[in-house]
This record gives structure tokens, sequence and C-alpha cells, in this order.
């Protein structure tokens, strides 16, 4: 993603089956706009995201951001950490997901498959 209008306040990003590994959703994370209020990001079926990218992301995202939106369903179990080519589940993993949200946040939607 390149550069984004400083200024902006609501941004919508619907990167459904895209090759998003989690270097990339940092990489977004980490661009988003410190003035954006509102961000709705489409994750489905991006096989390669997994908690630890959602994560990284969680933590950049801007101090005054109100409303999230985000469907990761089919992605990555976010309860997941993956070794050697296998999963295995985590508990706790949405929990922590919560716990690194902005204390300004007013609307929270998360949109995931049953395994999350």
């Amino acid at each position: 993603i390149g550069e984004l209008k400083d200024g902006l306040t609501r941004l919508t990003i619907d990167a459904a089956k895209w090759r998003m590994p989690d270097d990339a959703v940092l990489q977004l994370g980490a661009k988003l706009p410190r003035s954006l209020q509102h961000l709705r990001l489409g994750l489905r079926r991006c096989t390669e995201l997994t908690s630890t990218g959602l994560l990284g992301a969680f933590k950049e995202l801007p101090e005054n951001l109100d409303t999230l939106m985000v469907d990761f369903r089919f992605s990555m179990s976010i309860n997941s950490l993956t070794y050697v080519g296998r999963t295995r589940a985590r508990p706790g993993g949405l929990a922590t997901l919560c716990d690194s949200l902005p204390g300004s946040l007013k609307t929270l939607d998360l949109v995931f498959n049953r395994y999350a």
C-alpha cells in the first residue's frame, strides 16, 4: 500500500483472496494515518494471515480510532501457531488481539469462522 492522505478519517480496504502474509498486514498497520477514525478491513481467505500479523497491525492502529470492522473468515485461525507446516490450537488468541486495541474504540465488528 502506498502513502495514505494525512487527515483521512474513513478507510475501507478489501483484500479478499489476496496473498496477505503477516508482514504485509504489519506494513499496512504502520501506514495508517493517525487521523483515521473508521477502518474496515476485508481479509477473507487471506490464507497466509495469522494472529501474528493481526496482532502487529492492531498494535499500530491510530489512537483515536472509533470504529473497527475486520472480516477474516477462512484465513488462518487466530487461535493457532504454525510451526514446520503444522497448525496447533492456542488458547486466548482472540482475547490477546482484543487486548491490543486502542482504548478509544467504541465499535468493534469481528467476523471470523468458528475456529477463531
